[in-house]
C-alpha cells in the first residue's frame, strides 16, 4: 500500500515538472506528529518512532510542513535529522498550572528553496486555567487548553514570488471554541494573499468553518489527482477515522495537481496520517 502510495506522488511530481517556469510549485504537507510524552505501548513513544517520522518526511519531500502538537524537544529532533529544513513557532505555554505540555504548532520550510519575511504565533482563544472546572459556559468557548496559530510569509528564492502560510490546531472538545478560534484566525488574515493554511481542526472542513473561510477551497476538491484515504485520524489503531487534518487554498490562487492522504503499514508513526497537496499557484496571483 505505502509503496503505491509514493509511485502516485511520485506522478504527482511530473506533472509539477509539466508547468511553466513562471509558476510556483509548492509541495505543502500537514501532520500532527503526536506529543512526545507517556504511551500506552512503547512503539509509540516518540523515541520508538522518531525515525519512522523523519523517514515518511524524506521520502514525500515535502517544501512546507504545517504541524501540530510538536514539542521543542521533537522540533529539535527533527531539526537535527532533517537538516534541510527551518522551523518557525511559539509554543502555547503550559497549561494547568505547569502540567499540560507546552506544544507547538511550527512551519518547517525548506531552507534552500524559501526565504522567510515575516512569522508570527498569535493566540486564538483566551484560555483561562484558574476559573472553576464547572464554569462550562467559559470553557465551551474557550476549550480547556490555550491554542495558537502560527504564520509566515516566504519568499521563493527561484521566482522571487511571495505567500502566506496559516498553521492551526483547533479545539478537540467544543464547536463553539473552533468557531470562535476560526473567526480570530480570518481577522488576523485581512488582506493578505496568497495563503495556503493547513491544521488538524478537529472537524471536517464543513459548515460553521466553511461560512468563515468562505474564500477558501480544500485542497482534496480541487485536487485534479487524488491518492490515499480519506480519513486523516487513527487513533493508531484504526478506532477513531475520521477526516480532521485539512490543507486549504484561497479561491482562484491555486490549483492543486494531486492530493494525498499517506496510508502507512503499522505501526504507525503518529494518530494522524500525513497529508500533503502539490500546488500550482497562477502567476497573476503571486505577489511580486
Amino acid at each position: 500500500m505505502l509503496q503505491k502510495s509514493f509511485l502516485c506522488f511520485f506522478m504527482g511530481f511530473i506533472t509539477m515538472s509539466m508547468a511553466q517556469d513562471n509558476d510556483l510549485l509548492i509541495r505543502v504537507a500537514t501532520y500532527n506528529i503526536r506529543r512526545e510524552g507517556k504511551e500506552r505501548s512503547p512503539e509509540r513513544l516518540w523515541q520508538n518512532r522518531k525515525q519512522q517520522v523523519v523517514d515518511l518526511i524524506a521520502r514525500v519531500n515535502p517544501d512546507i510542513i504545517g504541524m501540530q502538537e510538536a514539542t521543542e524537544s521533537q522540533i529539535l529532533d527533527l531539526g537535527r535529522l532533517l537538516p534541510q529544513f527551518l522551523s518557525i513557532g511559539k509554543g502555547r505555554g503550559a497549561s494547568w498550572g505547569g502540567l499540560g505540555t507546552n506544544e507547538y504548532n511550527p512551519i518547517f520550510y525548506n531552507r534552500e528553496k524559501f526565504e522567510l519575511l515575516d512569522q508570527e504565533t498569535f493566540t486564538i482563544n483566551t484560555y483561562e486555567s484558574l476559573l472553576p472546572l464547572w464554569n462550562i459556559w467559559y470553557y465551551k468557548q474557550t476549550g480547556w487548553l490555550p491554542r495558537i496559530c502560527t504564520w509566515a510569509q516566504f519568499k521563493d528564492r527561484a521566482t522571487g514570488k511571495i505567500f502566506y502560510v496559516y498553521n492551526t490546531h483547533l479545539d478537540n472538545d467544543y464547536q463553539e471554541a473552533r468557531q470562535l478560534s476560526a473567526q480570530i484566525i480570518k481577522q488576523h488574515m485581512n488582506n493578505k494573499s496568497p495563503i495556503i493554511m493547513t491544521g488538524d481542526f478537529n472537524m471536517g472542513f464543513v459548515e460553521p468553518l466553511t461560512n468563515i473561510f468562505d474564500n477558501f477551497v480544500h485542497a482534496r476538491d480541487n485536487a485534479k489527482e487524488l491518492a490515499g484515504p480519506q480519513e486523516t485520524r487513527t487513533g493508531w489503531a484504526d478506532d477513531e477515522l475520521k477526516e480532521i487534518d485539512h490543507i486549504l487554498l484561497q479561491k482562484g490562487v491555486a490549483s492543486v495537481n494531486h492530493f494525498e492522504v499517506i496510508q502507512e503499514e503499522r505501526p504507525y508513526s503518529s494518530d494522524h496520517r500525513f497529508v500533503f497537496a502539490d500546488i500550482s499557484f497562477s502567476p497573476l496571483s503571486v505577489l511580486q
